[in-house]
């Protein structure tokens, strides 16, 4: 059995669900006698058939789904702007950083650490 957020958290109405529910199957049964044998309520017939069965289930996996989704997206927005914005600075002050220093004192600096390293030896 699949998890669930609780009602209060998501909104969900189990009542007003069922009622819901009700006023469909009220729906049908005056459709039916308001079109049957006629080919509107083979149409009637047909799209209820292609809508599919909705459970109590299926409505509380759907509100689960995008409360989370939501709440995901709005995780994001509060937690990963400022990350971001800190990392893309960073990166700003480094960079300017290293184009500040010339490129011969790199070169310099290169050669420094080879001789010093030593790779050639053990």
């Amino acid at each position: 059995m699949p998890w669930y957020l609780p009602d209060w958290l998501t909104g969900y109405d189990a009542e007003n669900a069922r009622r819901a529910a009700e006023a469909d199957a009220r729906l049908r049964a005056l459709n039916a006698q308001r079109y049957g044998g006629t080919p509107l309520e083979q149409q009637v017939r047909r799209n209820y058939e292609a809508q599919g069965e909705i459970t109590v289930t299926d409505q509380r996996a759907a509100i689960t789904d995008a409360f989370r989704q939501e709440l995901n997206a709005r995780a994001d927005a509060i937690v990963g702007t400022p990350v971001r914005t800190l990392g893309e600075t960073l990166v700003q002050i480094l960079g300017a950083a290293v184009r500040a220093i010339p490129p011969a004192l790199w070169l310099l600096a290169a050669a420094a650490a080879f001789i010093y390293l030593r790779p050639w030896r053990r």
